[in-house]
Formats: structure tokens, C-alpha cells, sequence
């Protein structure tokens, strides 16, 4: 399923640098289950600051179909209610998404469960 590539996650890791082949291009340390070549220019490289962010997962690499990231719906975390100008309203669902952390969560529309029922599903029975 392609979901919104915008907000899908920039960066991966963080890894080390094994070694830096040259001026522009730095091998790093990938998880071996990752088929992707290690090496890589440094404009595509972040460097990384502060403390590693809990629930970062650097063992599995994101499904791609194409060049396009697949995000996969884990668990809606909560939700809320929003007046439209024509007096509807509509309820919106803070979802979290398999192998990324909480805080890359994104706020979905109702209409978006009707491809993942039993996930919506399930929140409404612990809502209750």
C-alpha cells in the first residue's frame, strides 16, 4: 500500500561509519538483513545528535514498491473529533506505523480504515 510519501520517514539509523572511502563517500554499518549497498555520498548522510530515540527499529529495512516507501497501520493510539463549515464532523485517528517510533504517528481520516477495518475495529472496543 502507498501511503502519503511525504511523510514518510527521511532518514534511517543511526549507523556508524566503518570507514570513510574518500572526501565525499562514507561506508557505513548496516544490519546485514538490509540488501542495500553500504556505501554512500555524505550529501545523503545526516549526522546525528542527542540520544537514540526510543522505539527506533535499525533491524528492518522499510518495504519499498518502486522508490516508493510502503507504510504498514500498527495501532491507533487516540482521536478526535473536528467540526466541518457545513456542520459535520468528522473523527480524525492518531495512527502509529509498524517499525517506526510513536513520534513519526500521523493523523489519519476515518475513510483511510476502510482498507484496515479490524484495526479500527479494535480501538473502538478498548475506547468503550
Amino acid at each position: 500500500m502507498k501511503l502519503y510519501p511525504k511523510l514518510a520517514q527521511k532518514h534511517y539509523g543511526p549507523f556508524k561509519t566503518k570507514k570513510v572511502i574518500n572526501e565525499v563517500t562514507c561506508e557505513l554499518d548496516l544490519p546485514l538483513t538490509w540488501k542495500i549497498h553500504d556505501k554512500f555520498h555524505i550529501s545523503l548522510l545526516k549526522k546525528f545528535h542527542g540520544s537514540i530515540p526510543e522505539g527506533l527499529t535499525d533491524s528492518e529495512p522499510p518495504e519499498v514498491q518502486g522508490t516508493e516507501e510502503i507504510l504498514q497501520p500498527e495501532q491507533i493510539l487516540m482521536h478526535k473529533t473536528r467540526a466541518g463549515r457545513n456542520g459535520l464532523t468528522s473523527t480524525l485517528y492518531l495512527l502509529k506505523f509498524k517499525n517506526y517510533p510513536t513520534t513519526n504517528a500521523r493523523w489519519m481520516e476515518e475513510e483511510f480504515f476502510q482498507e484496515y477495518p479490524e484495526i479500527l475495529n479494535c480501538y473502538m472496543r478498548n475506547v468503550r
